[in-house]
């Protein structure tokens, strides 16, 4: 995490939780030095397998949250990569693939192969009293991607705005 900058940090907080009384919120502002601040990312090491990441996220109008997975190489191979968009579209590979509330905490859970298996990933996205959508075979950003050494999460915002983050889980599909 990067020091806080004109007004942009990240923090635990006790201002809302998806559960428990704490959670991560991500506070954007506007004419910082790079759009991708703030951000949060992991150095995982997995190489092979099928990995799920969960985590709950609940977003304010305006704000822009991006969750990427990437290799370690150079130039890295982007896996996994979507975006809630400031109006609420749920993006991934370039297009929409449903509207999300705002102000609400939504589920999230992605699920990848890795190694010679990794071609496209899952996504699964629960709103409170709403049927889970389910996205399957999305394509990977980089079709090369074969591990993941980061998982950011990023605020792409260029606005006074935020969003939370909580009950984050990244583990082996059968380690649950």
């Amino acid at each position: 995490m990067a020091p806080p900058q004109k007004g942009a940090s990240i923090a635990i907080t006790d201002e809302t939780a998806a559960s428990g009384k704490r959670s991560v919120k991500f506070t954007d502002a506007p004419g910082l030095d790079y759009i991708w601040r703030p951000h949060m990312f992991y150095r995982p090491c997995y190489s092979t397998g099928t990995l799920r990441l969960k985590f709950d996220v609940r977003v304010a109008p305006g704000a822009i949250f991006w969750c990427e997975w990437r290799d370690g190489s150079t130039p890295y191979k982007v896996g996994p990569s979507f975006r809630i968009e400031a109006d609420g579209r749920l993006t991934a590979g370039g297009r929409e693939l449903a509207r999300l509330p705002h102000d609400q905490w939504l589920h999230f859970e992605v699920t990848c192969p890795l190694g010679k298996t990794a071609g496209t990933y899952d996504l699964a996205v629960s709103i409170p009293n709403e049927e889970t959508r389910r996205f399957q075979k999305l394509p990977l950003g980089n079709p090369r991607f074969r591990k993941l050494r980061w998982l950011g999460f990023i605020s792409l915002a260029d606005a006074n705005t935020v969003f939370y983050l909580d009950n984050l889980d990244l583990r082996p599909v059968g380690a649950e």
